[in-house]
């Protein structure tokens, strides 16, 4: 399986987006924080050509997702995690954006989305790279991270 990538670029929200933005974290939230980062796969059936994808699809993507973070920006943005004082908040400021990723794979995908055992290492190469966490007297880490691959 090959995954090739055809783009990676940074999507922040639309410009007239508040400067900044910040949501207190609930103590629900924070029951996660001892876990390993969630990490989706989600397929779809989607047929076209590599060309149409790049010249089409990809600049449509940016776009919506643009759209769609002026309406949450939080989710562009990074959980501050105080570590001597203060609770944890998703902050957004002007600047912050999603890392967002596009790739062709030439693997075939059917097995993958079967209800069968597999193999965990095939999917590897579909997950995005979230960006690392920055550790001052605050562990700052990124919401998210996507990537689009088609087959």
């Amino acid at each position: 399986m090959a995954i090739k990538i055809i783009e990676h670029c940074q999507v922040a929200p639309s410009p007239d987006t508040a400067a900044e933005q910040s949501l207190q974290l609930l103590h629900f939230d924070m029951i996660w924080f001892p876990f390993h980062l969630m990490q989706n796969l989600f397929f779809y059936s989607f047929r076209c050509s590599e060309s149409r994808f790049s010249d089409t699809v990809v600049p449509n993507l940016k776009k919506s997702l643009s759209l769609t973070l002026k309406q949450f920006p939080p989710l562009a943005g990074k959980i501050i995690f105080p570590l001597f004082t203060g609770m944890p908040v998703s902050r957004y400021v002007k600047g912050d954006s999603v890392s967002l990723t596009f790739a062709v794979s030439d693997d075939d995908l059917i097995p993958l989305t079967g209800n069968l055992s597999r193999d965990s290492d095939r999917f590897h190469d579909f997950v995005p790279e979230l960006p690392p966490a920055d550790y001052t007297d605050t562990i700052d880490f990124y919401v998210a991270a996507i990537q689009v691959t088609l087959e």
